[in-house]
């Protein structure tokens, strides 16, 4: 009853000596997740074997089964199944195995449908790399750094031989901008505060790459246990950024964006070195305190 009520197929896989293999035990869920009834694949392994086979990935599941046995761990692998009827699942499979006496070797296993989270993924991975947003993580406990695939292509690593440290991470910073990164985070660490820059990092190539990094700490028991967050690359947005600021400190006046919110809240944004001569303030001081300006308009006298 617990096995047929679960969302995937339960059962036992049986790898006999002489190579063949068989399923039993099989729960009611082989119906919904290979197509077939459970006293179809008892009695006919090749029934599944051959779905398995047409979605292009049989000997990678057969490999990924015994390898597990081979290194006696636990099993897990995600493949494409097509179902009798034509249309395609993505399964997942996790098992454990004991191997009897005369050599025998009985898995427990479950496999489930994760169709719709993998087309989650796919998307996702595709949107990210559209985005050019990678993700990373910095495990404090063990000392150990994740890089995805494109964060190790935004620095010029392999994934498959480069393993990161946080030292070393720093270090592709160029100089100008190691200590804000140091500093957030270190201030991460002890207050647990998120942060969201901008910075350059020089990769194994020697190339300047504007990149924006997010990051956020996760806490146990009062103990920063883990950094993680994402890695953007911006070089594009933020050349061009740099350019038109380089047209606009050029100009005989002060340019900048100018923003009014539904509610009336006003903002000054992307101002140019101009308002040093025109405001008699730095760009940074204007953008911080927007009524700086308006008090020196309302001694004008023509603040209204």
């Amino acid at each position: 009853s617990l096995a047929d009520n679960l969302p995937g197929v339960m059962f036992q896989f049986v790898l006999n000596t002489d190579g063949s293999n068989s399923f039993r035990m099989v729960s009611e869920g082989s119906k919904l997740i290979w197509g077939f009834a459970p006293e179809e694949v008892t009695r006919n392994s090749q029934l599944v074997w051959g779905q398995v086979a047409l979605g292009g990935e049989l000997e990678k599941v057969q490999n990924s089964i015994e390898t597990a046995v081979k290194n006696d761990t636990d099993w897990t692998y995600q493949w494409v199944y097509v179902m009798p009827t034509g249309e395609k699942k993505v399964h997942r499979g996790y098992g454990s195995h004991n191997t009897l006496v005369d050599g025998t070797v009985i898995c427990n296993s479950l496999i489930l449908d994760v169709t719709a989270q993998a087309k989650s993924e796919e998307l996702l991975d595709e949107v990210s790399s559209l985005a050019k947003i990678g993700s990373w993580e910095v495990d404090l406990r063990n000392n150990t750094i994740y890089w995805s695939d494109l964060v190790h292509q935004l620095h010029g690593t392999d994934p498959q031989s480069y393993v990161p440290d946080l030292e070393t991470a720093i270090n592709f910073y160029r100089a100008d901008f190691r200590d804000m990164v140091e500093q957030n985070i270190v201030k991460a660490i002890k207050t647990g505060e998120s942060w969201d820059i901008e910075g350059v990092i020089v990769d194994t190539d020697k190339q300047e790459v504007w990149v924006r990094a997010l990051g956020e700490a996760e806490f146990i028991d009062g103990e920063c246990v883990r950094l993680f967050g994402s890695f953007q690359d911006i070089t594009e947005r933020k050349t061009m950024e740099l350019r038109l600021k380089s047209l606009s400190d050029d100009l005989p006046g002060v340019t900048f964006q100018y923003r009014v919110s539904p509610v009336g809240e006003d903002s000054r944004h992307f101002t140019s070195n101009a308002s040093h001569k025109i405001w008699g303030v730095s760009p940074e001081e204007s953008e911080r305190d927007v009524e700086i300006v308006w008090e020196q308009i309302k001694k004008g006298g023509d603040f209204n």
